[in-house]
Formats: C-alpha cells, sequence, structure tokens
C-alpha cells in the first residue's frame, strides 16, 4: 500500500491519501499484470465505508479467512454517490482485486 502526505493547509492539508495496488508476476518475477485502487482520497471525497478499517491512527487493512473484503465511496455532503466492493481472496490470487461498483443517485427534497 502507498501512502502521499502533502506538506499543505486546508480542507485535505491534514490527511493522507491510500492507494492498494495488486501485482501478477510470472515465476521469474516479470510482470504480467496490475492493479491500483484508491480507497481513501481526501481530494476526490473517496473514503472508506466502513469505519473498522478507517482509524485516526491510520487505515488499518487485514484478511479474514484469506479474504479482503472492503467497501469505499465517493461521497458529496456526507451522501454516498458511488459505492465500491473490493475483495480480494488468497485462494484466488490470480484473481486480482475484484470490485463492484454501482451508483446511488441523490435524494431528491420534497
Amino acid at each position: 500500500m502507498g501512502a502521499i502526505q502533502l506538506q499543505c493547509k486546508g480542507y485535505c492539508g491534514a490527511t493522507t491519501d491510500h492507494t492498494l495496488i495488486w501485482l501478477k508476476l510470472d515465476a521469474g518475477l516479470k510482470l504480467e499484470g496490475k492493479q491500483s485502487v484508491v480507497p481513501v482520497d481526501c481530494q476526490a471525497n473517496i473514503s472508506m465505508t466502513d469505519q473498522e478499517y478507517d482509524r485516526q491512527d491510520g487505515l488499518v487493512i487485514k484478511l479474514i479467512r484469506g479474504r479482503l473484503t472492503i467497501e469505499y465511496g465517493n461521497t458529496i455532503d456526507d451522501e454516498v454517490r458511488t459505492l465500491s466492493q473490493l475483495v480480494y481472496d488468497r485462494k484466488f490470487p490470480e484473481r486480482g482485486f475484484v470490485i463492484k461498483t454501482k451508483e446511488k443517485k441523490p435524494r431528491q427534497e420534497r
């Protein structure tokens, strides 16, 4: 996982964005495939929806019974506009990150 920290002030000045990277390598460690996902990005209003992972002392990512499942979304005014679920299964590493994304339309005020 890579972390980017910017030394600036303002809305996102004190936050850390996170990127998950999956690499598919052959027996000789030659790159055959890659994926990257950004589950936390302040500027794009992307954050984890499960508070168990997003803690004050940093993002905690863990496998449970060999699987990683996280949900993250693009939020505007505290309303989720897109919600993505990422699944990585250690039993099937060749699948990489399996990501399902659904869009949620904003509620209309009556």
